[in-house]
């Protein structure tokens, strides 16, 4: 070997062992800023996931199909949800071979479907609306304040001597929020000394504040799943609806559900939604209406159908009481969900600002690889 090849050699050897050093901190720098890229793509998951207001859409359709053994007419009530300040219903269709009508009835709808059915034959109704709702702050004004937000009842003992002294030791002076909080988070964190679940919590927190002089009523709703976009989802019919509350202080009415406040980095739903409560009405309310409907059934004939679970309802025709079926399903589809939409700018953002580092770092690395070259 000449003396000028094992000089050159020897060169790119030392080279190579002085630009070790610099490789090795360039490939941390390249971990550390990838490992800061993927740690902001977690927050974005996160905040857009739990944290970010954003509007959630659905359609529900629920499908009933009767058949009968002997002709008959028959009647189908269902109650719906109607609009309120934090929800929104529209673009119902309706599929039936008879006549319907939909009969308002305060915060609740309720859908009177009637057909002629021959003998042997089956009759369905398809009912399908939009359901939209908000995830953010769940607040309204304009709401008047009625006897019974403010009344004791058998369910909500807010007189009772021990329901009174314990308002007093967590009420705030001159802070009706604060006040809320304090009974918000005693329902919440002792919810194991109130027994009866859910509905106890609730109608504890409800008795609480009216103790103080504050609205608030329970109301029961549908508590949907979270479910992708795009994808439809089979419910069961038959669970028990849900139930939550809605207090006024401060001059407005809030959402407040102290049974849901554990989700991972959500918030506690104390004056917030989460997206995914659908409100009918007042358990009282919900229980009146159902009740006048299955009176006029009882009085029509021998053939019925109820549930007061989840989309409750009411069938019945003027049948022996095993001549006439019916099958029921509810399907859910959310059409649109906008955390997701931000899920995906921002980890797009945070990837294209990652390109652009990277292609900066590529440049700066070829010129100075140019620069060694040239020497």
């Amino acid at each position: 070997m000449s003396k000028k090849k094992a000089k050159k050699k020897k060169n790119n050897k030392e080279n190579a062992e002085q630009q070790a050093p610099r490789r090795t901190w360039q490939w941390d720098y390249r971990l550390i800023r990838r490992g800061v890229v993927g740690l902001f793509c977690l927050a974005a998951i996160i905040l857009s996931l739990y944290w970010m207001p954003a509007e959630l859409h659905y359609t529900i359709t629920q499908n009933y199909v009767l058949s009968v053994d002997e002709a008959a007419v028959v009647y189908l009530k269902v109650i719906l949800p109607s609009s309120n300040p934090y929800q929104s219903i529209s673009d119902p269709e309706i599929s039936w071979p008879g006549i319907w009508e939909v009969e308002p009835h305060g915060r609740l709808d309720v859908l009177r479907l009637v057909a002629t059915v021959q003998k042997g034959e089956s009759v369905e109704a398809e009912i399908s609306y939009k359901v939209n709702l908000f995830q953010g702050l769940a607040d309204w004004t304009g709401e008047p304040i009625r006897s019974d937000d403010l009344a004791e009842t058998a369910a909500i003992p807010s007189d009772s001597t021990d329901v009174l002294a314990l308002a007093a030791a967590m009420t705030t002076n001159d802070s009706e929020r604060a006040s809320v909080r304090n009974f918000y988070t005693f329902v919440r964190r002792d919810a194991e000394t109130v027994a009866g679940g859910p509905e106890a919590q609730i109608n504890l927190l409800v008795a609480l504040s009216r103790a103080v002089g504050i609205p608030a009523r329970p109301v029961r709703g549908i508590f949907l799943p979270n479910n992708l976009p795009f994808f439809s989802t089979q419910l069961d019919g038959d669970k028990s609806l849900n139930i939550w509350s809605e207090v006024q202080f401060n001059d407005a009415w809030h959402q407040v559900d102290p049974t849901r406040a554990v989700a991972f980095f959500q918030h506690n739903l104390f004056g917030w939604t989460d997206g995914r409560h659908l409100t009918y009405d007042k358990p009282t309310k919900l229980a009146s209406v159902l009740g006048s409907h299955l009176d006029e059934a009882q009085a029509d004939g021998d053939w019925q159908e109820t549930s007061d679970g989840a989309f409750p309802f009411t069938a019945w025709a003027d049948l022996a009481e095993d001549e006439g079926h019916l099958t029921r399903s509810v399907t859910l589809k959310k059409t649109w969900d906008g955390r997701w939409i931000m899920l995906f700018s921002a980890v797009v953002i945070l990837l294209v600002l990652n390109w652009m580092i990277e292609l900066d770092e590529s440049k700066r690395l070829h010129k100075y690889q140019g620069s060694d070259d040239d020497d």
